[in-house]
């Protein structure tokens, strides 16, 4: 599957169009100004062809309080079914 870049020709807003050959792909901001450090945006890493690759702060963060609410219900579900086992063990007693 190959993925589809959007350039973005002087209109990154990680380095400010510093680079001009910075690109978009899904939720990532590929840039590769080494120096940039922007306050909106979180580092995740580097693609193979060396592009930093930057997400907005707010999508992670909202993707990591949703992981986290899912974890939590979970974990309740796991103990409701727990609870459940147990009450009908001891109720055969």
């Amino acid at each position: 599957m190959r993925q589809g870049f959007t350039p973005l020709k002087g209109n990154c807003p990680v380095c400010n169009g510093t680079r001009k050959d910075c690109r978009q792909s899904a939720n990532l901001i590929h840039c590769r100004d080494s120096v940039a450090n922007p306050p909106d945006y979180i580092f995740r890493g580097e693609d193979k062809l060396g592009f930093g690759m930057w997400a907005q702060k707010a999508e992670v963060e909202a993707a990591s309080q949703q992981q986290r609410e899912e974890w939590r219900q979970q974990c309740e579900r796991e103990k409701q079914r727990w609870l459940d086992a147990e009450r009908a063990q001891r109720s055969q007693l």
